[in-house]
């Protein structure tokens, strides 16, 4: 009679399993990154997230990398690094992006003054949005690189 029993503890441990393994969805309701712990924690706070529902906006004046975001694969809505009303003058490169792959909105890159590569993106395949870069800032900085 034990049989039963053990075929449902493997089968709850295979399940248990596959979601840390390949992540889940979450944050329906989008995320915004002000500082840099916030980044730094986001792993911790949201250990199984690999899929962004939401909208995702990173605007802040001690951001200096995004590593904390590098189990992310997709982001459901629009995507802002930087923003009309906040900027990211720390942050030099998009490292820490490298797994994701999937944008369901908009992708846009504001006030970002000191980014100097785009290199990171090399996973992403998707934009169902458009694409923008701030004027104020040269875009072909971003594509002649390296």
């Amino acid at each position: 009679m034990k049989r039963p029993g053990l075929l449902f503890a493997i089968a709850l441990f295979i399940q248990t399993n596959a979601s840390a393994q390949f992540g889940e969805p979450c944050l329906p309701e989008g995320i915004v990154f002000n500082t840099q712990e916030q980044i730094d924690s986001f792993q911790t706070n949201h250990p199984d997230c690999t899929e962004i529902e939401g909208n995702v906006t990173i605007a802040g004046d001690d951001i200096t990398n995004l590593n904390g975001l590098s189990e992310v694969t997709s982001i459901g809505g629009d995507f802002e690094i930087g923003a009309y009303d906040g900027n990211n003058p720390n942050l030099l490169s998009l490292m820490g992006l490298e797994n994701l792959a999937t944008i369901g909105g908009d992708f846009s890159l504001f006030n970002n003054t000191a980014l100097t590569s785009l290199i990171a993106l090399e996973s992403l395949v998707s934009i169902d949005g458009s694409f923008t870069i701030n004027e104020e800032i040269d875009a072909h900085r971003y594509i002649n690189e390296e």
